[in-house]
């Protein structure tokens, strides 16, 4: 069984979480990276935090030692860390859209 998860952290530091999860899990896992983008209408005047963030996620085959050592690499950089359950995706997805589609 795969598992997959995602997260935040400052685009900075992408390079640095990159080589960091390559070493602790010896290559063994899947690194994706994604901006963040938010439109203007929707940002706080004067708030820059979400512009220097990315998301990533990391994909790896389960298991307790492989899920402890990335669970701890992700941690380390101070972002945000979630597990994505894959068979839910497009449906958190369609929810996400609908509900964003009733607030405008």
């Amino acid at each position: 069984m795969f598992c997959l998860l995602g997260g935040t952290i400052k685009s900075a530091e992408q390079l640095r979480f990159k080589t960091l999860m390559m070493r602790a899990t010896r290559d063994k896992t899947i690194n994706d990276f994604y901006p963040i983008s938010v439109e203007k209408e929707d940002l706080l005047k004067r708030d820059k935090s979400i512009e220097d963030q990315m998301v990533f996620l990391v994909f790896f085959q389960d298991g307790p030692h492989l899920r402890n050592r990335v669970t701890r690499v992700c941690n380390s950089f101070m972002g945000s860390l979630f597990e994505i359950n894959q068979g839910s995706i497009d449906q958190q997805l369609e929810t996400s859209i609908a509900r964003k589609n009733e607030v405008k």
